[in-house]
């Protein structure tokens, strides 16, 4: 059984959430750097201590959220700790929220109303 507390961020492997995967494991957690993409999750994990893991994680993906809620159970026993930072924004220019792009809005929509709550159950 795991002595640390646990903690899951997801979209940890830039931005925001790399930095409060930092911060939690300062303070003493296992961090577990959710990422879609393993590798990119894998190289965060690196930067952010000794004591982080590397998770595949799609917050969209019902099968990927059963996935990791499994590893964890198997490799830590329990989680303590969610931070749903996993989001996704569309920019054009300098920074500008995109318009029009009808490909693109569905994707954000369904990460940051569906995301957090399925990862969350």
């Amino acid at each position: 059984m795991q002595d640390k507390p646990v903690a899951l961020v997801t979209g940890a492997n830039k931005g925001i959430g790399l930095q409060i995967a930092k911060d939690l494991a300062a303070h003493g957690f296992t961090v577990l750097v959710g990422s879609r993409n393993l590798e990119h999750g894998e190289t965060s994990a690196k930067s952010v201590g000794a004591d982080a893991r590397a998770l595949q994680l799609d917050v969209t993906n019902q099968a990927s959220i059963a996935a990791a809620a499994e590893r964890i159970r198997n490799e830590l026993g329990r989680l303590d700790v969610l931070v749903n930072n996993a989001g996704r924004l569309a920019c054009g220019k300098a920074g500008q929220v995109a318009r029009g792009d009808r490909e693109v809005g569905p994707r954000e929509r369904r990460v940051s109303q569906r995301g957090a709550r399925g990862v969350r159950d």
